[in-house]
């Protein structure tokens, strides 16, 4: 998987455990999304994330970071699977779909 796929920039381990960089390095994060049984990447730009074992590489949509921008701060949203709405990391905006 590469680290820039349909223009999705794809969370690594850096991000997400900062203390275990040095032995995974800047490798994209495969339980960013992880529901039951269920795990794959997710985008930093745009929240979006998939997967990696029920849905093929060559289905993912384009990023969708420069639509999906808050309308207080405009900054990124970050789609929230579980309760299903878009939500603002800066100013807590959200708006379900």
């Amino acid at each position: 998987m590469s680290k820039y796929n349909h223009g999705h920039k794809w969370l690594t381990v850096r991000d997400n455990y900062p203390n275990d960089y040095h032995k995974y390095g800047d490798e994209i994060d495969v339980f960013a999304y992880d529901y039951c049984n269920c795990n794959g990447p997710e985008c930093k730009l745009c929240g979006y994330s998939f997967c990696k074992h029920c849905k093929d590489e060559s289905d993912i949509p384009n990023c969708k970071a420069s639509e999906n921008n808050c309308p207080n701060c405009t900054k990124p949203l970050k789609f929230d699977h579980h309760k299903e709405f878009m939500r603002c990391t800066n100013c807590n905006w959200s708006e379900p779909l």
